[in-house]
């Protein structure tokens, strides 16, 4: 399920026909992870089926993730919290820091709201990397409109979205994928 093109998962056949691809080239690497392996993968995959677009979600951190060496159409920030500090860092600010390395150079970015510690890193690391930075909350405004058990409606520039999922938290999901669409630049109706 981690991979899907068009939502829906690869066959079992294509699956086992894309590991034999990148079987020689995994024994050559030692000590590679399982994510990398599946991320490899998955970039095989989007570039046989010749994908218009790809959403790329990193698996740990950012800066030193295996999906880092794409160079997006935009970079996608959600909420930032104390979360594998183990790794990434015991600070929110050092966890932005880490977030942050997937921020290009020249590339768009767009961020969910966050905690003033984690934005003060996202638009220094933005200004060093001339990336035109969006925040949902700030640049993108939604209106939360109604919710029922079939799900909730919100308001974006006008224009009203209904999702069939219940939470604040999903409207801002919602709200960052829009602006992050509107910033790819990719046209979809």
């Amino acid at each position: 399920e981690r991979i899907q093109i068009d939502g829906s998962s690869l066959a079992h056949e294509q699956l086992v026909a894309l590991v034999d691809e990148v079987r020689a080239a995994v024994a050559k690497i030692p000590k590679l992870t399982t994510f990398e392996i599946t991320t490899a993968i998955g970039f095989l995959a989007f570039a046989q089926q010749n994908v218009d677009a790809a959403v790329v979600e990193v698996g740990l951190g950012g800066r030193l993730d295996a999906t880092n060496v794409v160079t997006p159409r935009v970079s996608v920030i959600t909420s930032l919290s104390m979360d594998h500090m183990a790794v990434l860092g015991d600070t929110l600010a050092k966890i932005a820091g880490e977030k942050a390395g997937i921020i290009k150079e020249g590339v768009s970015v767009v961020s969910a709201p966050q905690k003033e510690d984690a934005i003060e890193v996202l638009l220094r690391v933005a200004r060093e990397k001339n990336a035109p930075m969006t925040l949902v909350g700030r640049d993108v405004k939604y209106e939360f409109q109604s919710s029922s058990l079939d799900g909730q409606d919100f308001i974006i520039h006008n224009s009203k979205f209904i999702i069939p999922l219940l939470g604040s938290h999903q409207l801002i999901n919602a709200a960052t994928a829009y602006a992050a669409l509107k910033a790819s630049g990719l046209e979809v109706s």
